[in-house]
């Protein structure tokens, strides 16, 4: 049997990734991109200051998985609150509502891994666009990201 591979190596270094800030303390890195994979997958490396984080979401059609590479990140995973430090890797297969936030005073830095791709697309859509802005929403249906309700604040991993 012959076993054609039709999407090429990707290689790249994180220096060198496409960056959207999102707003003034998320910057997200376009490392593998949905277009080197043929809408396969994509990967970004997620930056975030202290207390950063997106409104509470889903997707339908979308898995996410998200590796921990600094800092200390609150992840909510419908209706359970988990920390993550270096070193964690959480899988949130799709329609799973979840939302994360930096817990930590210093910047958190993730990788995550969308699959199938095409969620890098909507960072380019809403560089700039604050999470409270009616726009996100608008933006991030039309990327399979369903806003539930706000960002889910420190407070639920301090009452724990």
């Amino acid at each position: 049997m012959t076993i054609t591979n039709t999407v090429k190596a990707v290689i790249q270094h994180g220096d060198n990734a496409v960056c959207y800030r999102i707003n003034s303390f998320e910057e997200v890195r376009i490392t593998v991109s949905s277009r080197d994979t043929n809408d396969a997958y994509c990967v970004i490396e997620h930056r975030g200051d202290s207390n950063s984080a997106p409104p509470l979401h889903l997707h339908r059609d979308i898995d996410e998985i998200f590796e921990v590479i600094e800092g200390r990140v609150g992840l909510y995973l419908d209706g359970e609150c988990i920390t993550g430090e270096p070193g964690t890797t959480i899988a949130i297969p799709r329609n799973m509502p979840h939302a994360w936030c930096n817990l930590g005073n210093t910047p958190s830095r993730m990788v995550v891994t969308f699959i199938p791709g095409g969620t890098d697309r909507f960072f380019q859509a809403v560089e700039g666009v604050l999470h409270e802005d009616s726009r996100a929403a608008l933006f991030a249906e039309g990327f399979d990201t369903i806003y539930l309700g706000p960002p889910v604040g420190t407070e639920m991993w301090t009452s724990q």
